[in-house]
């Protein structure tokens, strides 16, 4: 690796830690370039832009929380109440992806991608968590989609509200009807009650 690329690396990994530590709230190209000991300058000529500079540092945090989910499906292929319990885990990694959606939400333009991006991720390590728990059964088209959005959904809620109990009941639910063998295929079709989601 060439002294530039070292280098580089090094002011990705500031970023980053600062991200984990502080959130997105308040994120700048001189807050990172304060956080990672350099000029503002300095950050734009080796990532280019703000929003370049944070698209690299978010998939970096989320390479290490697919790590660690990866690194579970490896240790217990089989137990679910563990895979769900750390899909919806709260830990910083998970805190600044999903700040990153409310960004996405604000600012579509600038930031939408960084937020496709993090729900492809948590849908491709869903569906690979899903495979190695279920073996040969086949889930309904959509399992994955429920559970990484319904994950995302009651972690958000238990912060919100505080109310751990009544979260931690619905992930039991949520853990029932993947255990029975997801949603009924009925509810794939565009005449089951009606309902569109959007």
């Amino acid at each position: 690796m060439s002294r530039g690329a070292r280098r580089r690396a090094e002011l990705l990994s500031a970023v980053v830690a600062h991200l984990l530590e502080f959130g997105m709230a308040g994120f700048s190209l001189r807050v990172a370039a304060s956080a990672a000991g350099t000029s503002h300058s300095m950050l734009l000529y080796h990532f280019g832009s703000q929003e370049a500079l944070l698209r690299e540092a978010l998939h970096a945090i989320r390479e290490r929380r697919l790590d660690d989910l990866r690194a579970l499906a490896r240790r217990k292929p089989r137990d679910m109440s563990a895979m769900l319990r750390l899909l919806g885990r709260e830990t910083p990694e998970l805190r600044v992806l999903r700040q990153s959606f409310g960004l996405a939400q604000i600012d579509p333009d600038r930031y939408g991608g960084i937020a496709v991006d993090a729900v492809h991720d948590d849908l491709a390590v869903t569906e690979e968590l899903l495979a190695r728990l279920v073996g040969d059964r086949q889930l309904p088209p959509g399992t994955a989609t429920l559970v990484a959005a319904a994950l995302r959904g009651l972690v958000f809620d238990g912060l919100v509200t505080g109310d751990r109990a009544r979260v931690t009941l619905a992930v039991r639910v949520l853990e029932s009807l993947v255990a029975a063998g997801g949603p009924d295929e009925a509810g794939s079709r565009s005449d089951a009650g009606g309902v569109a989601v959007i």
